[in-house]
C-alpha cells in the first residue's frame, strides 16, 4: 500500500481571508475593469467593421458595446459576485446607466484635479479610472442592496 493513502488529511483553509462584503467589492471592481476592457475592445472592433468615420457610427458602436457590457456584467454579478437567485435586469440597467453618467461627471472632475499634479495627457489617461473608482462604492451598494437583495441558498 502506498504511504500517501494513510497520510492525514490537511485541514481545509478558508476560501478567502477577506470579509464577505470586502471580497464582493474587490470582485465587483475587478469585474467592472475586465468587462470595461472587453467593452472598449468590442467598440473598437465594431467601429472598424462599420468602416464609417462619422460621429454617428462612433456613437452607435459605443452604445451597442455598452449594451452588451450591461448584459454581461448583470449575468456575472448575479452568478459570481452577489450569488443571487434573481435580480431585476431593467432595474440593474437603469442603475448601471445612472452610474455611467456619474462616472462621466466624476471623470471630468478627476481629470481636472489630476492636471494639478500630472501632465495633461496623463490626467486625461487616468481621469476616467479615478472617476470610476470614486463611483464604485455607490454603484456596489445600489446593486447589492437594491438589485441583488436575495441570496441564493
Amino acid at each position: 500500500m502506498q504511504r500517501w493513502i494513510h497520510a492525514p488529511i490537511p485541514q481545509a483553509r478558508p476560501r478567502c481571508a477577506l470579509p464577505p462584503v470586502t471580497r464582493q467589492f474587490v470582485l465587483f471592481v475587478l469585474n467592472g475593469g475586465i468587462v470595461g476592457v472587453f467593452c472598449w475592445g468590442l467598440q473598437q472592433l465594431l467601429y472598424a467593421v462599420a468602416n464609417n468615420t462619422s460621429q454617428w457610427a462612433y456613437w452607435g458602436t459605443s452604445l451597442l458595446a455598452s449594451a452588451v457590457a450591461i448584459v454581461v456584467i448583470f449575468r456575472m454579478q448575479r452568478r459570481f459576485i452577489f450569488v443571487a437567485r434573481d435580480g431585476n435586469f431593467w432595474l440593474f440597467a437603469s442603475i448601471a446607466s445612472t452610474m455611467s453618467i456619474a462616472v462621466a461627471g466624476s471623470a471630468v472632475l478627476a481629470r481636472n484635479w489630476l492636471e494639478a499634479y500630472l501632465s495633461a495627457p496623463a490626467a486625461e489617461r487616468w481621469g476616467f479610472m479615478v472617476g470610476a473608482l470614486a463611483v464604485a462604492p455607490v454603484s456596489f451598494a445600489a446593486k447589492k442592496l437594491i438589485v441583488f437583495r436575495r441570496i441564493r441558498k
